[in-house]
């Protein structure tokens, strides 16, 4: 029987068919491409690669895939994050060379400031789906706070 539905796809990956990430691969070409098309400030070819990267990630770390929809809009989110990401760090870049003009650098700062907002409401989002209340508050001091894998031990008290 041929696997039809993305979620299938996914379920049948998280099952050890290693195949069946590249059938979500090719399903999701749209949404990359449209994406790459959009991202200009780097290569095509570059960008591509960065959202397939995104989308293997998000393959392998998607916590749970009921329906199509649900599995698709988690896979944009973690592609639009990836989007985030890459104007975050060129407009980093950017404020490095334009540092001479202090109303440049300041304009620079808030775009900066504000993608981060966007980067960690859609963060804080996603974190507080996690059923489990300890998972959660693992992913809050790794993913908001930036901890340690030692200092969360040490927070939760999780280890000697």
């Amino acid at each position: 029987m041929e696997i039809t539905t993305i979620s299938e796809m996914v379920k049948s990956y998280k099952a050890g068919n290693p195949n069946a990430m590249e059938d979500v691969w090719v399903q999701m070409q749209p949404l990359l491409r449209g994406t790459a098309n959009k991202t200009f400030f780097m290569e095509l070819d570059d960008a591509y690669q960065e959202y397939s990267k995104a989308l293997i990630e998000a393959i392998i770390k998607i916590p749970e895939c009921n329906n199509d929809g649900q599995c698709i809009t988690y896979f944009q989110i973690c592609i639009h994050n990836r989007f985030c990401s890459l104007c975050h760090r060129r407009e980093k870049i950017s404020a490095e060379f334009l540092c001479d003009n202090e109303l440049l650098t300041e304009i620079v700062s808030c775009s900066s400031s504000y993608n981060q907002a966007l980067f960690e409401a859609d963060l804080q989002r996603y974190i507080n789906q996690i059923a489990s209340a300890g998972k959660r508050k693992i992913a809050e001091l790794l993913f908001l706070k930036h901890s340690s894998s030692s200092k969360i031990a040490k927070t939760l008290e999780l280890s000697p």
